[in-house]
């Protein structure tokens, strides 16, 4: 959380939930972009900077479009 703006709480939502550390169920995280696409990755086996790479490819590709959109 301390890398996003201050503007995030506007503009995001983000949901949790806590596992047991005994839990069957693997790491997962789903992301909702303001383009209607969404994107879920299976982080047992990533980084978080995997993670961070492919939110962040997409969203430079919407900063882009808003960029050229001007």
């Amino acid at each position: 959380m301390p890398l996003l703006g201050p503007n995030a709480r506007n503009t995001m939502k983000i949901r949790t939930t806590v596992l047991s550390r005994d839990s069957e169920v693997g790491g997962r995280v789903e992301v909702g972009f303001k383009d209607g696409k969404e994107i879920q990755m299976d982080t047992s086996k990533m980084t978080i900077a995997d993670i961070v790479e492919e939110v962040d490819r997409h969203s430079r590709t919407l900063k882009r479009v808003d960029d050229l959109a001007g």
